[in-house]
């Protein structure tokens, strides 16, 4: 079944659709951590932490993931930053990277100690 060209870690995809059904998101932990290491190693002269975009993927077992394998998480919205605190992020492990919001969902932003990352101030909101 490894050689399988339907198959991750040796399940065979068709047997997981049979028995989920589908459509069916099948995520692969080895890639991922993998793709996250090579990531961090390619920074590792730096001081850096790797941050998922939520935008990217908002299934939370994925997110739960992220945070095991020490990934922050980059939000663009006040619901994607409560999604990432129930999950036990700390406000430390987040951005916040709005995109032309109002100056209100800043302010909630540093409200739950969340740092900001304002791209462009052309886009900064007007208070």
């Amino acid at each position: 079944m490894k050689n399988h060209p339907y198959a991750i870690q040796s399940l065979d995809l068709h047997d997981l659709c049979k028995e989920f059904g589908t459509p069916l998101y099948v995520y692969d932990a080895e890639v991922i951590k993998r793709q996250y290491d090579d990531f961090s190693r390619a920074f590792s002269g730096i001081d850096h932490r790797v941050m998922f975009a939520v935008k990217s993927c908002t299934n939370l077992s994925i997110m739960k993931y992220m945070r095991h394998i020490g990934a922050g998480i980059d939000t663009v919205s006040i619901p994607e930053i409560k999604m990432g605190l129930r999950l036990g992020f700390k406000p430390e492990e987040m951005i916040f990277t709005p995109n032309l919001v109002e100056f209100d969902e800043i302010r909630a932003a540093v409200h739950f100690g969340v740092p900001v990352n304002i791209e462009n101030l052309q886009n900064a909101p007007k208070q």
